[in-house]
């Protein structure tokens, strides 16, 4: 009995950005797939998109691929990947347009961890070590994966699948700047 819930538990595919929203807000998780809660799209959403559009309309140099599709049936994650650029050391770089970003110098968690399960679900055809965010004019932060993010992002996808299969709506988070534009807050706040 007990085999026959965790197969069927695994057989959930998450998407790559349900793994971003669960390390920013784990709240997230249970109104998409289970409230199943489009929610509005704020205006850095809106934003964001906008961005992410005008990238993709460009032309892809010869040592990057922009805007694809991956799936990994081993972990059951799939979703779109910004882009992926060979280095000139024949290094792999998974990588994540943003349009703004205040946070200095550093990766923010939920980003990290979507480009984290990125590269995990991309193996072993592409042997990833590295991710970046690329910014408006030319700017760019680039991270190592460490062994303890994939190893974090990995049990995450196994919490998010709880979630999911248990239909139990996590505590919410305790930056409650966080709820100030997030898409969920009018059906959230009141819980």
């Amino acid at each position: 009995m007990i085999r026959e819930q965790v197969s069927e538990q695994e057989k959930i595919w998450i998407n790559f950005e349900a793994v971003r929203q669960f390390f920013y807000c784990k709240r997230k998780i249970y109104f998409r797939y289970c409230a199943k809660f489009k929610g509005y799209k704020s205006y850095k959403m809106v934003k964001g998109t906008e961005y992410h559009n005008y990238k993709f309309k460009r032309k892809e140099k010869i040592n990057e691929k922009k805007n694809f599709w991956v799936e990994n049936e081993k972990l059951k994650v799939r979703g779109f990947i910004d882009y992926i650029i060979k280095t000139k050391d024949n290094e792999t770089i998974i990588g994540d347009y943003k349009q703004k970003y205040p946070y200095k110098g550093k990766i923010p968690e939920q980003y990290k961890m979507q480009l984290v399960i990125e590269a995990v679900a991309l193996q072993p055809k592409v042997n990833i070590k590295k991710v970046e965010i690329k910014l408006p004019k030319g700017k760019k932060i680039q991270e190592e994966i460490k062994e303890e993010e994939i190893k974090k992002v990995i049990k995450a996808i196994k919490e998010i699948r709880k979630i999911i299969k248990k239909e139990e709506i996590p505590e919410q988070t305790k930056i409650k700047s966080k709820c100030k534009d997030c898409e969920c807050r009018n059906m959230c706040q009141p819980m």
